[in-house]
């Protein structure tokens, strides 16, 4: 019988845990002036006024300090608010 409760308690334990990690990872949340900075600062320390998609976001994220995911849908975001111009695979900021 107490091997079945200590069992119980260590299961209901784990999903808590997991429950709680994956409500703490979507809780993401961002601010569109931090985002517009980062997208200045990405294009001024390349020096190029257009990049690829991928080297984009890369540089995204480093900036942002975030996951692939995340800057992924920043970049998503960043061409819906017009921030950004996306055209066959390359991005330039919006002038």
């Amino acid at each position: 019988m107490n091997k079945v409760v200590v069992i119980v308690i260590v299961v209901v334990l784990a999903l808590a845990l997991v429950y709680l990690n994956y409500r703490n990872r979507r809780r993401f949340s961002f601010n569109e002036n931090q985002l517009r900075a980062a997208i200045d600062r990405v294009f001024s320390e390349s020096g190029a006024s257009v990049l690829s998609q991928h080297d984009f976001v890369h540089k995204l994220r480093q900036a942002l300090n975030c996951t692939q995911k995340e800057a992924l849908y920043l970049y998503g975001i960043a061409r819906k608010r017009n921030m950004v111009i996306a055209e066959n695979k390359e991005v330039r900021p919006m002038a």
